[in-house]
């Protein structure tokens, strides 16, 4: 390379439009603006001594997130803001070694690392710059700490920005979910076990059986669908996918009034986050979403528990002998009993389809006029210890709803005989 010489208009204390050439080379440098050196009062630029150009940063100091962050629940159960999943935010490299900015921020690099059940996910994002846009788009990261890396050269060296994703179910509290879970699934205790699974004030006995006969016969699938549902807002079991038609169940609060409670008690978390789950899904004309007062939207019918049975808990034989249409009448219907009996000996699980005036021992009669609504429809278990008594017209047999323990009912037989609408059998 040749000589290095300065060039300016009207060479004074202070000179604009600066350029130094390198003759003989291929190098050529130049500023804008006045260029000063050594001090404030300046002095002409001197040939041989062009000023020195500063040091390019080749770290990052500090990440922001530029989107709003949405308030949820932590693991522990305290609120925190955090990541949604389906939502997508931008991060953004603000500060760098020595306060310089980078002379090309497409150098920039970023990388994410977080920690699940599975272990650790540990990734290079495709995008560089200073700016990038993550959507929260992998089921996976929701319930973890999701740690953002922005680098040059040094991943781990240089600067990271760690943020909550929330639960799918963000205001449900995971403590809360775990242990009503764990107490579902504890085996041979009369207090605990499926009898704890409660539809509360809501119409979901439908729901109700189907979830109690899953904690029943397969409680380690239940246990890990209940969990799966609360953390991804979704889960599986076989080739049966458990996924809400309307994303706004996500939103719920336990807190809020619209909650559903009976009695003041508030509905358990984990069996509201199964139940909606379940019934929202089957949504058809009417949306139900699980709110207090939403009675006719979540009526569970007859042609919607049955599929379920197969489809959902995979039992091979499952055959619905329901009739809505057999009351009012007050034929004896003895005979049904004694089929139920029967077919629960036989190994069927059988959900009974009745009016809820057969558990107070109240017979009931409906004109052919009355309105079908109006009709307390209640799914109940079957659960055996079946016998009649002749001489006070009565029969007994146990069965579960509601959240209670298995009881004995005994009633008028004419209680049985204009309350029942028939059975679903399954095994």
């Amino acid at each position: 390379m040749g000589d290095i010489i300065f060039k300016a208009r009207n060479i004074v204390e202070t000179a604009k439009d600066i350029t130094w050439t390198a003759h003989d080379g291929d190098t050529q440098l130049s500023a804008k603006g006045f260029m000063r050196k050594n001090g404030e009062a300046g002095e002409q630029l001197l040939r041989g001594a062009p000023p020195a150009r500063a040091v390019t940063t080749k770290k990052v100091k500090k990440i922001i997130v530029n989107t709003p962050l949405a308030e949820g629940l932590d693991a522990g159960g305290g609120k925190r803001p955090g990541l949604q999943y389906g939502v997508a935010y931008e991060f953004e490299a603000v500060e760098f070694d020595g306060d310089v900015q980078p002379d090309d921020h497409a150098t920039i690099k970023w990388g994410y690392k977080y920690q699940n059940e599975d272990g650790v996910a540990d990734f290079d994002f495709n995008a560089t710059g200073k700016k990038i846009w993550i959507n929260i788009s992998t089921l996976a990261v929701c319930g973890c700490d999701l740690t953002v890396y922005a680098y040059f050269s040094g991943r781990t060296a240089e600067a990271e920005r760690t943020e909550w994703v929330h639960y799918r179910f963000r205001w449900f509290s995971l403590k809360d979910v775990t242990n009503e879970i764990n107490n579902r699934v504890v085996a041979n205790n009369p207090k605990l076990g499926a009898i704890l699974i409660d539809q509360s004030n809501t119409p979901l006995c439908g729901m109700a059986i189907v979830f109690y006969l899953f904690a029943k016969t397969n409680p380690q699938a239940y246990s890990k669908a209940s969990f799966d549902l609360h953390r991804k807002g979704e889960a599986e079991f076989g080739t049966f996918k458990l996924k809400p038609k309307d994303p706004v169940i996500y939103e719920m609060d336990p807190a809020a009034a619209k909650y559903p409670k009976l009695g003041g008690t508030p509905m358990p978390k984990i069996d509201w986050i199964d139940m909606v789950t379940l019934r929202n899904q089957e949504n058809t004309f009417l949306n139900y979403t699980g709110e207090a007062g939403q009675e006719i939207s979540g009526i569970n019918y007859p042609d919607m528990v049955a599929p379920l049975l197969k489809n959902f808990l995979q039992f091979n034989d499952v055959k619905d002998s329901t009739n809505i249409g057999m009351n009012p009448t007050a034929d004896s219907k003895q005979y049904l009993l004694e089929e139920i009996d029967a077919q629960h000996k036989a190994g069927y699980n059988i959900a009974m389809l009745i009016d809820a005036d057969m558990l107070k021992d109240s017979p009931s009669y409906f004109a052919a006029a009355d309105n079908p609504f109006s009709w307390r429809f209640h799914w109940i278990i079957y659960e055996g210890n079946y016998s009649v008594n002749i001489q006070n017209n009565t029969c007994s047999f146990s069965f579960w709803c509601w959240g209670n323990p298995v009881k004995l009912l005994t009633i008028k037989q004419k209680s049985f005989d204009t309350n029942i609408y028939g059975y679903i059998k399954a095994k």
